[in-house]
């Protein structure tokens, strides 16, 4: 699994849905475990899958207002 929300504070990665056959659709939020302060972030990251790695397509998150 390639490293997501590097630098983001108890991040939750969510798999959300399958974008075609290899592409994985990632939910991202936090931060969580009771350090959540002016609102968190939230952000989508999407990876491609291949044996025998995984690859980052995209990632962006942003903080919430």
């Amino acid at each position: 699994m390639p490293m997501l929300a590097q630098g983001y504070d108890n991040p939750w990665i969510v798999p959300t849905k399958w974008s075609d056959k290899a592409t994985l659709v990632l939910n991202i939020s936090g931060p969580h475990a009771g350090k959540a302060i002016d609102g968190g972030y939230h952000g989508e990251a999407k990876i491609k899958t291949s044996v025998p790695k995984c690859e980052t397509v995209s990632e962006k998150i942003t903080a919430r207002e």
